[in-house]
């Protein structure tokens, strides 16, 4: 069955899917163009700048193929979702190196904070019957990445917040 008959009602809604694959795709390739840009974005206590550059790259291009295949829809518009969760690390922590200059980066930060929220959404949209334990789930996977970046800066235990966190989200 040709994607377009079991994915949209609308043509617009087809015109989206297709710009967030290729959104998708042309950014991960950036990541190997302009993997410069991409270092200065990176927090000092995420280990490996280069690796990890590369690695969301990869995983971009492939969670954007992911869209492309029926079977494969919904895990690529869930995997796009986590990852756009596991950027709000990045994007918060440049953000806050940022607030002394007022600089390029900082603006970006500034912009695409918001613009996280609008790209999960339409990742959001293609994972077809989203349950509201989803996002409770989703909530969880942030909270438990703060809570890591927490522990990774103060080496404190996180135990006990994951735990009360599990059982308010579920």
């Amino acid at each position: 069955m040709p994607i377009y008959l079991n994915l949209m009602k609308n043509k617009s809604r087809l015109l989206l899917f297709y710009l967030m694959i290729v959104f998708y795709a042309i950014a991960g390739i950036n990541h190997f163009v302009n993997s410069e840009f991409y270092e200065k974005m990176m927090p000092s206590y995420i280990p490996f700048h280069s690796f990890c550059i590369y690695f969301s790259g990869i995983c971009e291009v492939v969670f954007a193929l992911l869209l492309l295949v029926n079977k494969t829809r919904k895990i690529g518009a869930w995997l796009i979702i986590v990852m756009l969760m596991l950027f709000f690390i990045i994007h918060i922590q440049m953000l806050i190196d940022s607030l002394d200059n007022y600089d390029f980066l900082f603006w970006i930060s500034i912009i695409r904070i918001p613009i996280q929220f609008v790209l999960i959404w339409w990742a959001w949209l293609y994972t077809k019957n989203p349950q509201p334990k989803s996002w409770g789930f989703l909530i969880l996977i942030y909270y438990s990445l703060c809570s890591l970046i927490d522990y990774a800066r103060s080496g404190k235990s996180i135990l006990l917040s994951q735990i009360q966190h599990f059982a308010v989200f579920w």
